[in-house]
């Protein structure tokens, strides 16, 4: 008798398994095939976003003067930075920052926070416009603008940096 017609329990699982064995192998190949499409994907996906690094060639304008609104710094008596002085443009640009990144300092960074207004000159020379208000920065509130100016020039959102 044939294994084909034979109703023994061996010959029954026999063509059973000739019958599924294809099948199985093709359905594990396409399992196999999509777990790989999977981690590709998965993998793939998960990048570490970096922002882009803005690198300044030159300073920014400053009314006529190219100078970001940096007048210069002042230093005590060793020669050690204590501070700098400002234009009122760079003020109202670091107020402005303040805005957007004070949450990433504690405690949050405040208006005006570590500039003084300098007294202006009590003459005006006949023939120049009158001098613009000037500020004084310390050096802790000067690298504090430093850090939110580098922060806005990379695109970085509020929040979530520190300092």
């Amino acid at each position: 008798m044939s294994m084909k017609n034979c109703k023994c329990p061996k010959c029954r699982r026999e063509r059973w398994r000739q019958l599924l064995w294809p099948a199985l192998r093709c359905a594990g190949l396409a399992l196999l095939f999509l777990a790989l499409l999977g981690l590709l994907l998965v993998a793939s996906g998960c990048g570490t976003v970096i922002p882009k690094t803005v690198q300044a060639n030159v300073a920014s304008y400053d009314g006529d003067a190219q100078n970001s609104g940096l007048l210069s710094t002042t230093t005590n008596s060793t020669g050690e930075v204590t501070g700098a002085i400002i234009t009122m443009h760079a003020r109202d640009r670091y107020n402005a920052l303040i805005v957007i990144y004070s949450t990433n300092f504690y405690p949050a960074l405040k208006f005006d926070a570590g500039i003084t207004p300098l007294k202006l000159p009590s003459f005006i020379i006949v023939g120049k416009p009158p001098p613009l208000q000037t500020y004084s920065i310390d050096a802790e509130h000067l690298v504090d603008f430093m850090r939110m100016n580098r922060w806005h020039k990379a695109a970085a959102p509020p929040g979530i940096l520190k300092p």
